[in-house]
């Protein structure tokens, strides 16, 4: 019996998903970050994985060791020629060069500008960016985070979501593409769980 890695990927890519959702509505700026950030690792690490089990099923194996190591949009586009072809800089091998890389983005960190913003985030949900001085601090429970902005604006849960949908359509794609739906049924499941998350929250 064979199982597939790229599932057990896509199980904590959905965690991480879910945990940024209620991250966001408790109002956890630093936790919503930290599972973003964990779920574009893991969406680069499936997009990957996923063309590496196409690519050593469709292809003859001297082919395949030697495109084994190259970048995972390349593999994308040479093992989707074989059938229709996805084509550069547009859908969907614009989405999987995106999440590459994020992918790369965090897997080799490099020092960056956290910036000098302050958000007070109160539990009601209010945000107040760079208060001044004077501000009335609420009556109510509240979180002061510093630096986050740069950070937040790439890692949050709606990044994430969009992110997570646009990946797996590109799966679903390439799933129909190579008639795989036998092997890879699970996706259709993944994306009814992700439209799921999709729901406005309150």
């Amino acid at each position: 019996m064979k199982g597939s890695l790229t599932l057990l990927l896509t199980n904590q890519a959905l965690d991480s998903l879910r945990n940024s959702k209620e991250a966001k509505q408790s109002n956890r700026l630093d936790k919503e970050v930290q599972e973003s950030v964990n779920n574009s690792l893991l969406l680069g690490l499936i997009l990957e994985g996923l063309i590496n089990e196409i690519g050593y099923k469709t292809l003859d194996s001297w082919t395949w060791k030697k495109l084994e190591r190259s970048s995972t949009p390349l593999k994308w586009r040479i093992i989707s020629g074989l059938k229709k072809g996805f084509e550069p800089g547009k859908e969907t091998l614009q989405t999987i060069t995106k999440i590459k890389k994020l992918r790369d983005e965090i897997a080799h960190p490099k020092k960056i500008d956290l910036g000098n913003d302050v958000y007070l985030i109160s539990d009601n949900g209010k945000i107040k960016i760079n208060p001044p001085d004077d501000y009335v601090l609420p009556t109510e429970n509240f979180n002061i985070y510093f630096g986050f902005g740069t950070l937040y604006e790439k890692f949050n849960f709606e990044s994430s979501l969009k992110n997570t949908e646009k990946v797996f359509d590109a799966i679903t794609e390439i799933v129909e593409l190579f008639e795989m739906k036998v092997d890879y049924g699970w996706v259709y499941e993944i994306k009814k769980e992700i439209n799921g998350l999709n729901k406005k929250y309150e």
